[in-house]
């Protein structure tokens, strides 16, 4: 369902094989931007605090990383996600920069 693509570092482009058609209407859609932080729960309680809504509270993703989600005042989504010690998003950028 879905491949990561190394860009570099921590950075990945997902694509999703036979995911279903872009459609604005759909709130589930594929198409958003996703924004690494280290502290995903703080992050939230701050966003929260400046008056934004949080769409979706943290919790663990497929992938095992801590996500989150918010919109822009366009209605675009935004996830927010940590990456876990054990993801596998972390152990492909550790591998790539030489670190065990």
């Amino acid at each position: 369902m879905l491949i990561y693509l190394h860009v570099g570092g921590d950075r990945f482009v997902e694509v999703f094989p036979n995911g279903p058609a872009p459609d604005s209407a759909r709130k589930g859609s594929f198409l958003h931007l996703c924004l690494l932080t280290d502290d995903l729960h703080a992050d939230v309680e701050r966003f929260r605090a400046a008056g934004i809504t949080i769409d979706t509270e943290p919790k663990l993703g497929l992938d095992h990383n801590w996500q989150a989600w918010i919109h822009d005042p366009d209605g675009n989504r935004i996830e927010l996600m940590q990456l876990v010690e054990d993801s596998p998003q972390r152990g492909v950028a550790r591998a790539a920069a030489g670190v065990a």
